[in-house]
C-alpha cells in the first residue's frame, strides 16, 4: 500500500526545501540544513544557520465528500527558517531566507499532482526578539488541499 497522501506531500515539501541552494537560483544555502525535528533557535549552533524546520500543523475537517469514501481536505504545513546576522546584515539575511522559502513552497502548488491547491497563509519575520543572539526567524505557513480515501489515507 502507498504511503498516506499527507506523508507523500510532506516528503515533496521537504525535498523542495532541500533544493534551496545558490546553484539552484536561491539566495541562501538553507537547503543543506532541513529537518522535520524542530530545534529552538536558542539551542541551535550558529554555524548551522540558515536552517529550516518543516512540520505539519492543523488538519481541517473534510470539506467535501467527492464520492463514497473519498474526501477533500486541507492540512497546514509550517516552515521555520532560522538565520543569523549582525546589526547591519540581519534584515537582509531575513529577507533573503523569506524569499527562498516562499519560492520553494509556492513553486510546485500541486506537489506532483498529490494536491489540488496550495495557499500561502502567512509569512512572518522576527529578528527583534532574538537580537541579543544575533538571530532571527521566518515563519511561512501554507495550506495544502488534497484528496484522500478511506482505503488510502
Amino acid at each position: 500500500m502507498a504511503d498516506p497522501v499527507e506523508l507523500q506531500i510532506g516528503d515533496l515539501i521537504h525535498t523542495a526545501l532541500e533544493a534551496i541552494l545558490p546553484g539552484n537560483g536561491y539566495y541562501t544555502d538553507a537547503g543543506k540544513r532541513v529537518s522535520d525535528r524542530r530545534v529552538e533557535i536558542e539551542d541551535l549552533d550558529s554555524t548551522r544557520m540558515p536552517a529550516i524546520y518543516i512540520f505539519s500543523g492543523a488538519e481541517g475537517q473534510p470539506e467535501e465528500q467527492l464520492s463514497s469514501g473519498c474526501f477533500r481536505t486541507k492540512i497546514e504545513f509550517l516552515a521555520l527558517g532560522y538565520f543569523k546576522g549582525n546589526d547591519s546584515s540581519i534584515r537582509a539575511n531575513g529577507a533573503k531566507l523569506k524569499a527562498d522559502l516562499k519560492k520553494a513552497l509556492m513553486g510546485n502548488r500541486l506537489w506532483n499532482a498529490k494536491a489540488k491547491r496550495t495557499t500561502l497563509l502567512g509569512v512572518t519575520t522576527d529578528y527583534s526578539e532574538f537580537a541579543p543572539l544575533s538571530r532571527g526567524v521566518v515563519v511561512v505557513s501554507i495550506d495544502v488541499d488534497y484528496v484522500w480515501s478511506l482505503t488510502a489515507l
